[in-house]
């Protein structure tokens, strides 16, 4: 494993495509930092901005990723320490719970979900193509490896519910996956 040792400069020559808009110093500077607090993590290829989107895509080896559940996952550390590995969060899939599910039925779908996202990144490259954090500050992102959109095939798969905002969503999706919250609450309607 090779340690990664860019300058500011060569990670702006690297960051920004031929033929993309530069991007504003702050940018830079954010992106630079991230990258020296990333050190030894196995890159597959360097980081690169997506100019459409501003947000910053990497390739990981597959079997570097720690899997913490069906939607959730952590990034390599160079030098392993309580919290230090970065928590990516599907943005696409909300899968149901293996680490404190909701109701015993719950976690075997939990268990099975974290299992085939497990399958999923095992021996491939990981894109990773961030958008944002959640209120538990986890980074919200896509994976994609060749066979395409990770939270997609979860939720084609039937491993996963598509993730939607708001409490009417959030008891529709435990009472998805635990039966005895079926007509309790706002979601109710959608069973009926």
């Amino acid at each position: 494993m090779k340690k990664i040792a860019l300058s500011l400069s060569a990670l702006l020559a690297l960051s920004v495509p031929s033929g993309a808009q530069a991007f504003d110093t702050q940018q830079a500077m954010r992106l630079f930092m991230e990258v020296s607090r990333a050190g030894e993590a196995r890159l597959a290829e360097p980081r690169q901005l997506d100019p459409r989107k501003g947000a910053v895509r990497e390739v990981y080896d597959g079997d570097s990723l720690t899997i913490i559940d069906g939607d959730t996952f952590a990034l390599p550390c160079e030098n392993p320490f309580p919290n230090c590995a970065e928590k990516i969060r599907l943005v696409e899939p909300d899968a149901p719970e293996s680490v404190e599910p909701r109701c015993d039925a719950e976690l075997p779908h939990g268990l099975r979900a974290k299992e085939e996202l497990a399958k999923l990144l095992r021996g491939r490259k990981v894109r990773i193509i961030r958008s944002g954090k959640d209120r538990f500050k986890r980074t919200l992102a896509s994976a994609i490896v060749p066979e395409g959109n990770v939270g997609e095939i979860m939720i084609e798969r039937r491993l996963a519910l598509r993730y939607e905002k708001g409490p009417e969503a959030w008891e529709f999706r435990r009472a998805h996956w635990c039966p005895e919250f079926r007509g309790v609450g706002r979601s109710s309607h959608r069973y009926q």
